[in-house]
């Protein structure tokens, strides 16, 4: 292929989060530029110290190829956007002792806060690509009007790395895994709603296939499946392990021809922009797509005359299979030039099911039963 000159800028939708009663409230969004768009993969973590509101909608946006929501802290409530992330487990935001790097951030204020209660011990986790440190709090943490957590333990950040400091569309981060991947060692918000009572263990990522302006970004509803965009669950997949959200395929086909010859694990994870496969199933698609895709910067991308030429991959369970064209897995970057949002991470054994494969189905995440569901869009 052909050396591709052109300034590399991906574009995303922006919208206010809204929930009024588990009511669904339309709002326009804007585009933006992506100045970074591998903020948050592959999480690594590190050691730190140790009735029911069904159908709650928290209406996202995508903000640098993440997915955005808030959350409230405090007494009186202060607001934060934050990444609503699947793959790691503990909620932080920036503090008011915070200063150079949270300049362009919501700062949360604890001195103004009549339930805070400080905790000691530091805060330390490092994500795939950028990290956050500071100190540990404790507050009352809202997700939704109707589900608040008393005493929720967080992160409060004084400082984060320079790419996440640039990034205009969230504060801070929401972790929505299992609890054993908690840095603090405490439940992650949901999961303490939970043991509380106060919301059931499932929750459903709805995020739109398009991205064009006027478009709502998507829905994440606490407490049961989302019935207004997804189709009913036809199959559950098995969760297996205890750390991350993993189910398992029988294998995986690229224009019909299988390219793994066992099962292969997968990670739902809201908050990867790729989709990404085992290095050997990575470099299977690199070869078959050499003629058409180039790497630049870190990432790939080829002429979007030429998507219609670049393989589609199923994904077979016992039951059906799963299917990611490549219009699913690419983006009109304008000029002629589309992102392929294909990679691989050498020391991943499984596949990552990022925006690419979240954008296509619907992910239920049934905690209570250990399962994971993926329907397809209902509209």
């Amino acid at each position: 292929m052909p050396q591709l000159s052109f300034r590399l800028l991906i574009f995303t939708l922006l919208a206010t989060i809204c929930v009024v009663n588990g009511s669904r409230i339309p709002l326009q969004q804007r585009k933006l530029i992506n100045r970074n768009p591998t903020l948050f993969n592959v999480r690594q973590t590190s050691a730190g110290p140790g009735g029911m509101a069904d159908g709650e909608v928290v209406r996202g946006y995508y903000g640098d190829n993440v997915y955005v929501g808030t959350v409230s802290i405090g007494t009186p409530a202060q607001n934060f956007s934050v990444v609503l992330d699947t793959g790691s487990s503990d909620l932080w935001i920036p503090g008011s002792r915070c200063r150079h790097d949270c300049k362009d951030k919501n700062r949360f204020d604890y001195d103004q806060s009549t339930t805070f209660v400080p905790y000691t011990g530091d805060f330390s986790i490092q994500y795939g690509e950028g990290y956050a440190k500071g100190s540990y709090g404790q507050d009352n943490v809202c997700l939704t009007p109707n589900i608040c957590i008393p005493d929720q333990v967080f992160g409060i950040a004084k400082k984060f790395d320079k790419d996440f400091a640039e990034t205009d569309n969230a504060d801070g981060v929401l972790g929505l895994g299992l609890p054993a991947l908690s840095v603090s060692g405490y439940p992650p918000p949901f999961i303490q709603a939970v043991i509380e009572g106060i919301t059931k263990p499932i929750f459903s990522f709805y995020i739109h296939k398009t991205a064009d302006d006027g478009q709502v970004g998507g829905d994440l509803v606490y407490g049961e499946q989302d019935s207004v965009n997804c189709e009913p669950v036809t199959e559950w997949l098995p969760m297996i392990g205890s750390e991350y959200y993993i189910v398992q395929f029988k294998h995986v086909s690229m224009n019909g021809k299988p390219i793994s010859n066992e099962p292969v694990m997968a990670v739902p994870d809201s908050g990867t922009s790729l989709l990404t496969l085992p290095s050997n199933l990575f470099k299977i698609f690199l070869h078959e797509v050499n003629d058409i895709v180039e790497e630049v910067q870190g990432n790939y991308v080829a002429y979007c005359s030429d998507v219609s030429k670049l393989p589609t991959f199923t994904f077979h369970t016992a039951d059906r299979v799963y299917t990611l064209t490549p219009l699913d897995y690419t983006f009109d970057l304008g000029q002629n030039v589309c992102s392929v949002d294909v990679g691989s991470f050498d020391d991943i054994p499984h596949m990552i099911l990022g925006d690419p494969f979240m954008r296509t189905y619907c992910t239920v995440f049934d905690i209570g039963n250990s399962r994971i569901g993926f329907p397809g869009h209902s509209n």
